[in-house]
């Protein structure tokens, strides 16, 4: 019998649910004294001098480019391989998304183009450590030298991620962490600024001690669909119900992606404002007990899928520190391999990145990103999985590739 393997699964706790019910009968829902301890546990986690917990990733890059002051319609450079919140979030701010290819090799923005897109007008560099491969950001210091340039890091693939020994987020100006229902790190959305500059914290922590607390409805709801999320994604429940109707949507030629941003993705274009709530940073407090055993659990499935796939299926090169957010295969027929290994109980993703540089109508193509886009195949490694499954996975990888 051939294994059911869902793309991704929601990372609950054991006791979660009675923890939520806990603070609940307590009166401690939305307001309470988690947050603070959330936050310092976060920077002393990261090594950070401050951390400041707030209510999505998105608004976490929004407040980052208002508490750096940056001038009006400057140029804030980002990667064309980006999700479409980062930029939406810089344009949002008075600012201009200025594209960058990325190299293939590592899906990271490609330095050696980032120096020909410096100009006077520029003021930012987003650095995104895509789907937790780290980024070397020491190397765009030194290729920003002297100039009054901002580096804010994008950690939101990328907790736990450690470049030359040192955890992420702490190389630039800022870094922000997301915590959405599908990332490793769950805590019902909401995200976490860092930084080691007093002005910039004192800045950003003016900002969010102004905004106002989510609702009470609000945060149920998000935690409703967490939890349908985690029974759809169940084991029993995916083989019996999900996976057929996966294989009905492909043969109706639907995207499941399209079905489930539908029901369940938060997909705002404008930035919802809001403070983090207590049982969010509970529930973050909570997950740091598992989170250095998910990572080497996720590094060791990740390595050993390596090894057992044939060595002629193209993939990106993991960089030392990479926490495997994502294991990332490259098929020129993404689609038919895709269907093949569905078929054969894998559910695979593809390409989280929308169009970007099309969306925000640059003038020039970047074909590094358009190649990544078009092949990319997410595979899943992540820590649930056991090493029974991940020789599976592995089979039917090698069986159903095409090239």
């Amino acid at each position: 019998m051939f294994p059911v393997v869902s793309r991704r699964v929601v990372g609950l706790y054991k006791g979660e649910l009675a923890d939520i019910g806990r603070l609940l009968f307590r009166k401690q829902f939305i307001k309470g004294r988690y947050t603070d301890i959330f936050e310092k546990d976060f920077a002393r986690y990261t090594g950070a001098k401050y951390a400041i917990a707030v209510g999505s990733g998105r608004l976490a890059l929004y407040a980052i480019l208002q508490a750096l002051d940056l001038p009006k319609g400057s140029q804030v450079i980002v990667s064309a391989y980006e999700d479409m919140s980062v930029p939406e979030a810089i344009r949002q701010a008075g600012l201009e998304p200025v594209f960058v290819d990325i190299d293939c090799k590592t899906q990271n923005i490609d330095l050696s183009q980032l120096k020909g897109k410096l100009t006077d007008k520029t003021s930012a560099v987003v650095a995104a450590h895509i789907f937790g491969n780290p980024l070397d950001v020491p190397g765009i210091r030194a290729i920003i030298g002297e100039r009054k340039i901002s580096v804010i890091e994008d950690c939101a693939h990328a907790l736990g991620t450690r470049f030359a020994g040192e955890h992420v987020g702490t190389a630039g100006d800022v870094a922000f962490f997301s915590f959405n229902t599908t990332k490793p790190f769950m805590c019902f959305g909401g995200g976490m600024i860092i930084t080691g500059d007093e002005r910039i914290h004192d800045a950003l922590r003016s900002y969010t001690n102004s905004l106002p607390y989510p609702g009470y409805f609000d945060i149920m709801n998000r935690i409703f669909s967490t939890y349908f999320l985690y029974f759809l994604t169940s084991e029993l429940v995916f083989s019996l119900f999900v996976f057929p109707c996966l294989n009905f949507l492909v043969l109706i030629n639907v995207e499941p992606r399209v079905i489930y941003k539908k029901l369940f993705k938060r997909s705002k274009k404008s930035i919802e404002a809001v403070k983090f709530a207590n049982i969010q940073a509970f529930i973050g407090i909570r997950n740091f007990e598992g989170l250095e055993n998910a990572l080497m659990t996720r590094g060791r499935n990740a390595r050993m899928l390596d090894a057992l796939i044939r060595s002629d299926i193209s993939r990106p090169l993991r960089a030392e520190g990479c926490n495997y957010y994502f294991f990332i295969l490259f098929s020129k027929d993404r689609d038919a391999f895709r269907r093949r290994m569905l078929r054969e109980g894998l559910d695979s993703g593809q390409s989280l990145m929308r169009d970007c540089e099309a969306l925000f109508k640059a003038n020039e193509l970047f074909p590094n990103t358009g190649l990544s886009r078009a092949e990319s195949v997410q595979i899943p490694v992540y820590e649930q999985l056991p090493q029974g499954k991940i020789e599976a996975i592995a089979r039917i990888i090698n069986r159903c590739f095409v090239c």
